[in-house]
């Protein structure tokens, strides 16, 4: 892949926080710094750790971004991240 660095350090983990046994966590190590990619399916844990997200659902991505850009997206100013993916599904 050109113009993109290739992670330097992947370490899988599993479970590395109170979560329930169907979460996985991957740390990235790269030259941009450490990345965290948690896939987890309780969207209330996810939105009290993480500060972007990916939602998927069918096998297709249905949103990509920060809490607010994804309630500007879903037409849901308030709305929780379940509120959110429940718009955009």
């Amino acid at each position: 892949m050109s113009g993109r660095s290739s992670p330097s350090y992947i370490s899988s983990l599993k479970p590395l926080m109170p979560f329930p046994d169907r979460v996985f966590v991957i740390v990235v190590e790269g030259e941009g710094g450490r990345s965290l990619l948690l896939s987890i399916h309780q969207l209330n844990d996810a939105e009290h750790v993480c500060d972007r997200f990916v939602l998927l659902a069918g096998g297709r991505v249905r949103g990509v971004g920060t809490r607010d850009e994804l309630r500007e997206r879903a037409a849901r100013p308030s709305g929780s991240l379940e509120d959110i993916f429940l718009a955009l599904t």
